[in-house]
């Protein structure tokens, strides 16, 4: 037989062994649930804890990932604007030698009209002189045949 002490009224009972063990078995019973129930809370805060500081860290990488992201892009678009630019000088460098070789071309139009002016006046004065020649000639034979 084993004595109890109430620890509320302090009067003390006397219960046979079964009764002590199931009662100590209950204590027992009860002790382990609040036991289990503390480690499952540390537990699912530790857990909570930890999943909050992985959602930190991949929030953090994916912030920097993204940063990484928009450097690029504005890299890019510096690079696609000085190829613009470039393009720009390049097709402003072609229509200045295209505009170059037009004016040569049309200088050389001009020189050619000149000389083409030139040897239109040769050709119309030779042909005058010649003209006049004959019309000598033809003179010089009618005043001969006239003789």
């Amino acid at each position: 037989m084993n004595q109890i002490k109430c620890p509320n009224c302090g009067e003390v009972f006397t219960i046979d062994e079964s009764s002590y063990d199931s009662i100590v078995r209950q204590i027992r019973d009860h002790q382990f649930e609040e036991e289990l129930k503390r480690r499952e809370k540390e537990y699912n805060d530790k857990l909570e804890t930890e999943l909050k500081l992985v959602k930190t860290r991949t929030e953090s990488e994916n912030m920097r990932a993204l940063s990484e992201k928009d450097r690029i892009i504005e890299q890019l678009k510096f690079e696609l604007s000085g190829k613009d630019k470039e393009n720009e000088l390049v097709t402003r460098d072609a229509l200045d030698q295209v505009k170059k070789q037009l004016q040569e071309k049309e200088r050389e139009i001009l020189e050619l009209n000149g000389k083409l002016v030139n040897k239109d006046t040769e050709n119309e004065l030779k042909l005058s002189q010649a003209l006049q020649k004959k019309d000598a000639q033809i003179l010089e034979l009618k005043a001969m045949s006239e003789a």
